[in-house]
Parts: C-alpha cells; structure tokens; sequence
C-alpha cells in the first residue's frame, strides 16, 4: 500500500514557491532575483561548490542541434548537473532540498527539489496527484513522458506568465521524488537548446 504521503501538496513545490510568474509584469524582477519567494531565505552566493572537471557530471553528448553544455558543475547528494553556459550561477536556496542554476543576463533559472519518502510511488501516482490537487500553474500541461538520466520521467511544458515559459520534468530515483523546473524567459529555440544540452549532463551520483 503506498505510504501516506501528499505528493499532490509537495510536488511542483518550485513553481508553486520559487516563481513569480503570477501576473505579467513581474518577469524582469524574477530575472534578476532567482530567489525563491520574498518570504524565503535568498540564495547563498556561495551555492554548491563546483567540483574540479574531473566531476561526476555527465559527459553524454546533448541532442541533435544542441550545444554542449559548458556552464558550472551543479552537485548535490543525489545528481551531478551542468549548467549550459559560463554565464549560469550555481546556488543553493534551501540546503539540498530546493537548489538552482541561474542565469542572471538571460534570466532563466532552473530550480531542482530533492524529495523523501516516494518509495511506494510510481510516476503515475505522481501524476495523478498532480491532475487531483490541480497543482499545476500557470498553462502548464502533461506532456508524452520521457527520460532523464535512464529514469522515466514525467513532463511538463507551458507558460506561466505573459513572457515566461516552464519545462517540469518529475522523477521518482531511490524513494526520492526529483523536480527539475526550468523557468525561462528566452525564445523557443534557444530555451530547447538550454533544456537539451543541460539534461544531457543530469547524471545520478
């Protein structure tokens, strides 16, 4: 029997704290604070230290058309990842459990949450969670389910204001439940070529 855990309340927890993509002015001030609300504690500028290149981050080449990625190496207990350019900032905003990339000119974040106890979910729980609490904001919708790192993944994709776009991807890995949340201000082909290059250096540790 799955354990009693509200996925639905705690799931999509870094569109639901981190974003400020709630009305369609407020994407230039998100862009240069990728904090997670103003109730939260601001992001350490000290974040995760980035290993030396001998890291564990992946060295899978990236999708057709994309470029490699050659930003700072994120680590954190669980996944090693690479941020896609030099201009990405590697930072933590609440210890392990909630961290981040950003990149600051472009305003783009990528936010990651670590959570426990997922042990007897499935991704389908996690979905159907998701669709039950309505936990989904902005215009985002399910997309076909994919992989990350060997996992299956759920997918998420669509905007959450006038300017900024999201791609959610869920992942259940060793009773854990991994968000990768990309919030993103730059135009399509160039935020598929970020979300391309730097999910080919997800890598679990």
């Amino acid at each position: 029997m799955r354990r009693a855990v509200a996925a639905g309340a705690t799931a999509l927890v870094l569109l639901a704290g981190c974003s400020s993509g709630d009305g369609d002015g407020d994407d230039e001030g998100s862009a240069a604070d990728p904090s997670p609300s103003s109730g939260s504690t601001g992001p350490s500028d000290s974040g995760s230290s980035s290993p030396s290149p001998s890291s564990e981050a992946s060295t899978a080449a990236p999708e057709p058309g994309a470029p490699a990625a050659t930003g700072p190496v994120h680590t954190t207990s669980l996944f090693t990842v690479r941020g896609a350019t030099r201009d990405y900032v590697s930072r933590q905003v609440s210890g392990d459990r909630i961290t981040s990339l950003s990149d600051l000119a472009a305003g783009d974040n990528v936010y990651f949450s670590i959570r426990p106890d997922y042990a007897d979910y499935t991704l389908e729980d996690v979905a159907a969670d998701l669709e039950r609490s309505r936990t989904y904001l902005g215009d985002l919708a399910r997309q076909p389910d994919t992989e990350v790192a060997g996992e299956p993944a759920v997918h998420l994709s669509g905007t959450m204001s006038r300017t900024r776009h999201a791609e959610v991807y869920l992942i259940l890995h060793e009773g854990f439940l991994v968000e990768i949340d990309f919030e993103m201000l730059t135009d399509p082909p160039a935020r598929q070529r970020t979300v391309d290059s730097m999910l080919a250096t997800f890598a679990w540790r």
